[in-house]
């Protein structure tokens, strides 16, 4: 439930899941991060936690690829594993999200890199690991779990998944 004016912070996660709302309006804006990891040389830029105006700031070549939904009553959005979102409520607003865990190289992906996390968070990957991490999930054997991804890259594993 939200009020109006209410803005969800930015940020991503790693479980695919389902936003449905039931009552208000809402807009999502949504951005596929792996895709633009590949693609830009400013991989932790899109890491940090930033409105959507702030991001477009750092990384304007971004904007054609972010993706803009209102949510109205009865409506439903799926939120795939590794996309940015921000959200915020247009009017008062009562939702949910419906999040589910199926065995896939995004969700090890992202567990990977939530939980070792970037140099610039005190973690542990440079932002050349988070690119070659991207570029080893869409390859056939891609690893299938963090730990899997930690083992490849000679990191210690972080335990059950995230």
């Amino acid at each position: 439930m939200g009020t109006a004016g209410f803005t969800y912070p930015t940020h991503f996660d790693c479980y695919p899941n389902f936003l449905a709302n039931y009552w208000g309006e809402k807009s999502v804006w949504l951005l596929d991060m792996k895709a633009h990891w590949l693609t830009t040389s400013r991989t932790f830029d899109i890491l940090r936690p930033l409105n959507l105006e702030s991001l477009l700031q750092a990384i304007p070549s971004l904007k054609p690829h972010v993706r803009h939904v209102t949510l109205r009553a009865g409506d439903v959005l799926y939120i795939p594993a590794l996309w940015m979102h921000g959200v915020t409520y247009e009017q008062a607003t009562f939702s949910s999200n419906h999040f589910y865990k199926d065995s896939n190289a995004d969700i090890a992906l992202c567990e990977f890199i939530k939980g070792h996390g970037p140099t610039f968070l005190g973690g542990m990957l440079q932002q050349n690991d988070i690119v070659k991490a991207v570029q080893m999930s869409m390859q056939n054997d891609a690893p299938q779990t963090q730990q899997e991804f930690s083992k490849r890259f000679k990191l210690a594993p972080l335990g059950d998944d995230l």
